[in-house]
């Protein structure tokens, strides 16, 4: 083996080295940020479970009362439109339905634990509140009409509290 033979191997294993090095590091910098993601993930994990405990009798009492106004409102939406007339009013129907999808969202906020669940609750007060009002002007003598605004405000009254507030833009 000629000395330029040689020289050349020697070049070829240092360039080897180098990028085995360079492989090494590269691995070592993926393995660490997996093990940084994997630390993150159990973090997670504990704060998933700490949702899970924040939710109180009073929180699974509301969400209850929430779904069951969403029900109703969605129920007593299809009455007025067969009623037609006043009942089919589009501002009423509107109402009915802001209702339905507020005590939809303020459910699924307070039953995943989202730190957004004082914010839907009150918007989802209010709806209900509004809704009670709408349905009482509708048509008081109605027994699916005064069924909904009595669903509306058992609703407002255990959302109100789940909001942090005994008040809203229409309380007073």
């Amino acid at each position: 083996m000629s000395d330029e033979d040689r020289e050349k191997g020697l070049k070829l294993l240092a360039l080897n080295d180098y990028n085995f090095v360079k492989t090494s590091a590269e691995i070592g910098v993926k393995v660490q940020t997996l093990r940084n993601w994997h630390k993150k993930k159990q973090k997670n994990i504990g704060r998933v479970d700490k949702v899970k405990s924040q939710i109180t009798p009073e929180m699974r009492q509301c969400i209850k009362e929430c779904q069951e106004c969403e029900a109703i409102c969605k129920e007593t939406t299809m009455h007025c439109l067969q009623m037609g007339g006043k009942h089919a009013d589009p501002v009423h129907i509107k109402t009915m339905l802001d209702c339905a999808e507020a005590c939809q969202t303020a459910a699924s906020f307070m039953a995943r634990g989202s730190a957004l669940h004082p914010e839907a609750c009150l918007l989802c007060a209010d709806a209900c509140l509004d809704c009670a009002q709408s349905c009482d002007e509708i048509d008081p003598d109605d027994a699916v009409m005064r069924a909904c605004a009595e669903a509306c405000r058992r609703c407002e009254a255990s959302c109100r509290p789940m909001a942090g507030t005994g008040h809203g833009r229409l309380a007073a």
